[in-house]
């Protein structure tokens, strides 16, 4: 539910907000609850979402004067330089996992916050696709088999896997690192940094 989903980041929210996705704004509302909010930026590119929110949504918000809606592309607007104005990042504009992966992928490859500042909703659904191919390659490496896919969607991330782990000089003795390698979300992150 968006309850569930949604209000641990708002409760993690802090400083100057910025929200890449307005939808119905809940977590714009829930964030605001939280004392530690001073302000939220939203980047929103649909205008007819943005009308109807200020219509008839924003009137019900007591804090709608510490929000401020910017109409752009959520992919042209995320850059080091704009996301420097900010403490805390929400990316909200994929609609499940099966595009989330995507959205992330082309966002942390323009650039990479560091990993308390941004959060990607539904983040641990989304990169369960990318630990099954950091396994199907660590699998292909074991056994010498190519980690290449015919498919091309998940040939382009075993391309990123492979760029990734080529660069690190490690043999890997016990399975805790394995672990590591595959749920830390830091290092799942740098993963989808790689510029092909």
């Amino acid at each position: 539910s968006e309850a569930y989903t949604i209000d641990p980041l708002a409760l993690k929210a802090h400083g100057h907000v910025l929200t890449f996705g307005l939808g119905i704004g809940y977590f714009i509302y829930m964030a605001l609850e939280n004392k530690k909010v001073e302000s939220i930026t939203v980047v929103e590119n649909n205008k007819a979402v943005i009308d109807l929110f200020k219509e008839h949504i924003l009137p019900q918000f007591k804090s709608a004067h510490q929000i401020k809606i910017i109409e752009a592309d959520a992919f042209d607007y995320y850059s080091k330089e704009n996301l420097s104005d900010f403490d805390y990042v929400f990316v909200d504009v994929h609609q499940s996992n099966d595009d989330g992966l995507i959205v992330m992928d082309n966002m942390l490859s323009k650039y990479v916050p560091a990993l308390d500042k941004i959060d990607f909703w539904i983040e641990d659904s989304i990169l369960e696709i990318l630990i099954g191919l950091v396994f199907f390659y660590f699998n292909a490496l074991a056994y010498g088999k190519a980690h290449h896919h015919d498919d091309p969607y998940f040939n382009h991330f075993l391309q990123k896997i492979a760029i990734y782990f080529n660069g690190i000089d490690e043999e890997v003795t016990h399975n805790n690192r394995l672990k590591h390698y595959l749920y830390d979300r830091q290092t799942l992150r740098a993963i989808l940094s790689v510029s092909l």
